[in-house]
């Protein structure tokens, strides 16, 4: 028997196999970190399956039990076959990569696995029975979750599920009315394992006990039934591996995930576009409230500077009226000065005037009544004339009134 391209550190399927037609090849499958690996750890106890803890292929540490936390079985990048004999039964587990490896696309992991197949047909090596795993740890179906399944059934098809397991793993890390919930939705989900239940699919609970895993595999040999999934007879039908129902459901898938890539970017471009239309219309908003609050201010200035000139001018007209006033003020005061010593000045004029007049008056009335021998006092006293008369060597005396 010629010896396969999958082998880990040299032993392949065709070095495991005893050369006996009753072997059960059984393939385990499942989204990375399901458990695969820890499963047939469990069961076959073979050091050289090494435990993946962290979220790609190749980070790899000890066994972690099926039951308790999720051990991602991530150190699986290639199909690896392992043998196990029970109870005169010889089992070939293979070992398969999980369909959602972060380190490579889920179109590499498709096509090593149809290229086993491929190659398994070809050494007349038919499975037994297909296990597939799902954490009911796992708070609900996810869209991942539903491609894997949707993937797994476009590769084993619908002529065999009776010999399909559907396995829960990590039921110690959960609570049991919870997990119940759960595995209740699974199986009753129309998008998920309902169609293969309603074909004769078995669903098994993996918690801590390698006898569990023990009656998954007693379940699968009890029927015995050799069969080719759905990919391996389209292949046998000359086929390609991408043309197969899987291969076209991987690259739909691919293209969906293309699809839901590019509507993330679209997305994200229009969230950021939106970022920076907001972030523009803020800085719009700003700089016209900036320019509102600069006119504001400069309106402000200017209403004080036009106040403040207006106030200035309006001062200056009142310091002009003043002036105006004051000297307006001091003519009058002077003309009526002067209108004051003019009239006083007339009156004094017309005083001496009239003081002349009587003069003249009283020289003629002198020289009419008197003769040369008498003498005329005159005295002039406060703007009254007094005229006294006194006879010089005349007896008696006479006074002339004016």
């Amino acid at each position: 028997m010629k010896t396969l391209e999958y082998k880990d550190d040299g032993t392949g399927l065709a070095a495991l196999l005893p050369p006996r037609k009753n072997n059960v090849v059984i393939a385990v499958m499942g989204p990375t970190g399901v458990g695969k690996s820890s499963f047939i750890k469990t069961l076959t106890g073979a050091k050289d399956i090494v435990i993946g803890h962290g979220l790609t292929s190749g980070e790899c540490s000890s066994l972690t039990g099926l039951g308790t936390q999720p051990a991602n079985d991530i150190a699986t990048s290639k199909v690896q076959c392992y043998n196990l004999a029970h109870e005169g039964t010889n089992f070939v587990l293979v070992d398969t990569p999980g369909f959602d490896d972060s380190r490579g696309l889920d179109n590499d992991v498709v096509q090593e696995i149809l290229s086993w197949l491929k190659s398994s047909m070809g050494e007349g090596l038919l499975l037994s029975g297909l296990i597939y795993l799902h954490r009911i740890i796992d708070p609900r179906i996810s869209g991942t979750a539903r491609s894997n399944m949707r993937l797994f059934r476009e590769l084993c098809g619908s002529d065999n599920l009776h010999q399909v397991v559907l396995a829960t793993t990590f039921w110690a890390a959960v609570d049991d009315e919870l997990g119940q919930r759960r595995e209740a939705q699974l199986l009753e989900d129309p998008k998920f394992w309902k169609p293969m239940a309603e074909k004769g699919s078995k669903a098994f609970r993996l918690k801590q006990d390698r006898g569990e895993c023990l009656q998954i595999l007693s379940h699968i040999a009890q029927k015995n039934d050799k069969f080719l999934v759905q990919a391996q007879q389209e292949m046998r039908r000359g086929q390609e591996a991408h043309e197969t129902s899987a291969g076209r459901a991987m690259n739909l898938g691919l293209e969906r995930i293309k699809q839901e890539y590019e509507a993330q970017v679209a997305d994200e471009r229009r969230k950021q576009q939106a970022v920076l239309d907001e972030a523009d219309r803020r800085r719009r908003a700003e700089h016209r409230e900036e320019r509102r609050r600069l006119e504001h201010q400069r309106r402000r200035e200017m209403e004080r500077l036009e106040r403040e000139a207006r106030e200035k001018d309006k001062a200056r007209r009142e310091s002009e009226a003043r002036q105006d006033l004051l000297q307006k003020m001091r003519r009058e005061a002077e003309e009526q000065e002067m209108r004051q010593r003019l009239e006083a000045a007339a009156q004094i004029l017309r005083q001496r005037q009239e003081e002349a007049a009587r003069l003249r008056q009283l020289s003629s009335y002198v020289c009419q009544n008197f003769d040369t021998k008498r003498t005329v006092a005159i005295a002039i006293m406060t703007g009254d004339i007094i005229a006294s008369g006194v006879e010089i060597g005349v007896r008696g005396a006479t006074f002339i009134p004016l």
